[in-house]
C-alpha cells in the first residue's frame, strides 16, 4: 500500500481514520499545525506560523471564514464593533473607536475634518464644543472668538491691540470698538 502521510485540504491522513485540520487552516501536517491558509476567506499566518488568522480588519468567529469589522475599527476580536485598534483620525476609547478632538464620523474609516475653529462638531460647519485654551466661545454652533481677541483663520484667536475693545483683523489694531480705559 502506498504511503499516505501527505497533506489533504480539511483533512489530514495519518495512516489511521483522517484528522481533521483546525479550522482555522486550508491544509495541515497535524490538527495542531497549518500548511497554508485560505486567503480568499481572510485567513494569514500566526507568527508562529502555526494557525491561520484573521488578516487585519476582520475577526474570527471560530469558523472557517472570517468576519469584517466595523468601519471604525481598524482591528476587533468577538464582534465586529468590539475594536482593538483605530484608524488614523479615531482614538480607542474602552472596546470603541470615536472620532479624535477636531473630527467627526462621515461613515467612513477616516473621520472627517471639523472646521478649524471647532474643538468637537457633527459635521464641518456645526460646531458642538469649543477649545477655551484657543480663545474661543460657543455662539450659534460656531466657534466665535472671545472679546478682544479676532480670528485670524487658524484655531486660536489673535489678541486685538490693548487700546481696542474688539477688532476684527486683518491687524490686531483694527478696533470696532475701544475700551473704556482709552476714552475712545
Amino acid at each position: 500500500m502506498p504511503s499516505l502521510n501527505s497533506t489533504y485540504t480539511i483533512y489530514l491522513y495519518t495512516g489511521v481514520p483522517c484528522i481533521k485540520c483546525h479550522y482555522t487552516c486550508s491544509t495541515c501536517s497535524s490538527n495542531s499545525s497549518c500548511l497554508t491558509c485560505n486567503i480568499t476567506l481572510q485567513r494569514v499566518f500566526d507568527s508562529n506560523n502555526t494557525f491561520c488568522v484573521c488578516s487585519a480588519g476582520f475577526f474570527d468567529n471560530a469558523i472557517e471564514s472570517c468576519f469584517t469589522c466595523s468601519y471604525t475599527c481598524a482591528t476587533c476580536s468577538i464582534n465586529s464593533t468590539n475594536c482593538l485598534t483605530c484608524p488614523n483620525t479615531r482614538q480607542l476609547n474602552g472596546n470603541t473607536c470615536p472620532c479624535s478632538n477636531g473630527y467627526y464620523d462621515g461613515g467612513s474609516a477616516t473621520c472627517l475634518a471639523c472646521h478649524y475653529s471647532c474643538f468637537t462638531c457633527t459635521n464641518s460647519s456645526a460646531c458642538l464644543t469649543c477649545n477655551s485654551t484657543y480663545f474661543r466661545t460657543m455662539s450659534n454652533q460656531t466657534c466665535a472668538c472671545v472679546s478682544g481677541y479676532y480670528d485670524i483663520g487658524v484655531q486660536t484667536c489673535s489678541k486685538c491691540e490693548t487700546t481696542c475693545g474688539s477688532c476684527n483683523g486683518p491687524n490686531s489694531n483694527n478696533c470696532l470698538s475701544c475700551t473704556s480705559l482709552n476714552n475712545r
